[in-house]
């Protein structure tokens, strides 16, 4: 994995410009618990040319039913900060390129309070948001409810991920992270 430090305002002035302007996002709000209300597992956030906001449905996401809703936005920072309110949540961006400076038109937020989430019929994600600011972000390759003795990734992320909006470059892209407490390029 490669990190690039990047200065917090050249994440805001570069490459979330287009982001957070008035370009248009689909926000995919994921229930799997509770209808729709209380807190999201996650939201799916995208740019595209037109959108419909949609009221409570079940739908197909990853190869498992769901309970979600479609929100039309233009600002994916603030729409996961309402959604979520007091709830620990991790939100990232996805960039083109490897410095993070061409968005992607795709981000993502998910709880981080340490529930199980189910990700399809056969894979599941632990977030939990640590009381020193760190992430611990468990991904559990073969099995739905986060069971440990299969396959599963752990990952521990540092509280300058989110502070300095470091450029993580791996194998599934290019991610810039953002939190409760650093939840958009602007407060960084």
């Amino acid at each position: 994995m490669q990190i690039i430090r990047r200065l917090p305002f050249v994440a805001a002035a570069l490459s979330l410009g287009s982001q957070t302007g008035e370009a248009l996002l689909t926000s995919r709000d994921i229930y799997t618990t509770d209808g729709c209300g209380g807190t999201p597992d996650f939201l799916a956030m995208f740019q595209t040319a037109t959108c419909t906001n949609t009221v409570c449905g079940t739908a197909v996401a990853y190869n498992m039913p769901v309970l979600g809703s479609l929100s039309c936005i233009t600002d994916p920072y603030t729409h996961a900060a309402v959604l979520f309110g007091d709830t620990p949540y991790v939100l990232w961006d996805q960039y083109l390129d490897e410095n993070c400076q061409v968005y992607a038109g795709f981000s993502t937020a998910g709880r981080a309070n340490g529930d199980c989430i189910a990700t399809s019929d056969h894979t599941s994600r632990k977030m939990l948001l640590n009381a020193n600011g760190t992430v611990t972000s468990t991904v559990y390759a073969t099995s739905s409810n986060c069971n440990q003795q299969g396959a599963h990734i752990e990952t521990l992320y540092g509280t300058e991920y989110f502070e300095e909006s470091i450029c993580e470059n791996g194998k599934f892209g290019n991610f810039v992270y953002y939190n409760n407490a650093h939840p958009s390029p602007s407060a960084n």
